[in-house]
Protein backbone atom coordinates (compact mmCIF):
# COMPACT_ATOMS: atom_id res chain seq x y z
CA UNK A 1 0.00 0.00 0.00
CA UNK A 2 1.22 3.47 -0.82
CA UNK A 3 0.04 6.98 -1.56
CA UNK A 4 0.41 8.66 -4.95
CA UNK A 5 -0.14 12.37 -5.48
CA UNK A 6 -1.53 12.95 -8.97
CA UNK A 7 -4.19 14.98 -10.71
CA UNK A 8 -6.27 11.91 -11.56
CA UNK A 9 -6.57 8.15 -11.37
CA UNK A 10 -6.01 8.01 -15.11
CA UNK A 11 -2.71 9.86 -14.79
CA UNK A 12 -1.42 7.22 -12.38
CA UNK A 13 -2.59 4.33 -14.54
CA UNK A 14 -0.97 5.84 -17.62
CA UNK A 15 2.43 5.73 -15.91
CA UNK A 16 1.86 2.65 -13.71
CA UNK A 17 -0.84 0.47 -15.33
CA UNK A 18 0.10 -2.38 -12.95
CA UNK A 19 -1.27 -0.55 -9.92
CA UNK A 20 -4.72 -0.81 -8.40
CA UNK A 21 -5.82 2.74 -7.66
CA UNK A 22 -8.36 3.65 -5.01
CA UNK A 23 -9.30 7.30 -4.88
CA UNK A 24 -9.68 8.61 -1.37
CA UNK A 25 -9.91 12.13 0.01
CA UNK A 26 -8.66 11.10 3.43
CA UNK A 27 -7.16 8.03 5.05
CA UNK A 28 -9.61 5.19 5.78
CA UNK A 29 -10.61 4.65 9.40
CA UNK A 30 -8.49 1.48 9.62
CA UNK A 31 -5.28 3.44 8.88
CA UNK A 32 -4.12 4.65 12.26
CA UNK A 33 -1.79 7.62 12.77
CA UNK A 34 1.30 5.41 13.08
CA UNK A 35 0.57 3.61 9.78
CA UNK A 36 -0.15 6.91 8.02
CA UNK A 37 3.16 8.36 9.24
CA UNK A 38 4.92 5.21 8.01
CA UNK A 39 3.31 5.56 4.58
CA UNK A 40 4.24 9.22 4.38
CA UNK A 41 7.86 8.38 5.17
CA UNK A 42 8.24 5.26 3.02
CA UNK A 43 5.62 5.09 0.29
CA UNK A 44 4.42 8.61 -0.46
CA UNK A 45 4.97 9.29 -4.15
CA UNK A 46 4.43 12.15 -6.54
CA UNK A 47 3.51 11.15 -10.08
CA UNK A 48 6.05 13.69 -11.38
CA UNK A 49 8.85 12.46 -9.12
CA UNK A 50 11.43 9.76 -9.73
CA UNK A 51 10.23 6.26 -8.86
CA UNK A 52 11.43 4.90 -5.54
CA UNK A 53 10.43 2.28 -3.00
CA UNK A 54 7.74 -0.09 -4.21
CA UNK A 55 7.58 1.65 -7.59
CA UNK A 56 11.09 0.39 -8.36
CA UNK A 57 9.78 -3.17 -7.91
CA UNK A 58 6.82 -2.43 -10.20
CA UNK A 59 9.14 -1.17 -12.91
CA UNK A 60 11.60 -4.06 -12.46
CA UNK A 61 8.77 -6.57 -12.99
CA UNK A 62 7.74 -5.05 -16.31
CA UNK A 63 8.18 -6.97 -19.53
CA UNK A 64 11.39 -5.59 -21.12
CA UNK A 65 9.66 -5.50 -24.52
CA UNK A 66 6.98 -3.19 -23.26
Amino acid sequence: MGVMAATSREEILEVYPELHVAEIAEAPAWVDAERLDDLRNREWHDIDGAPRGILNAVIADRDPGR
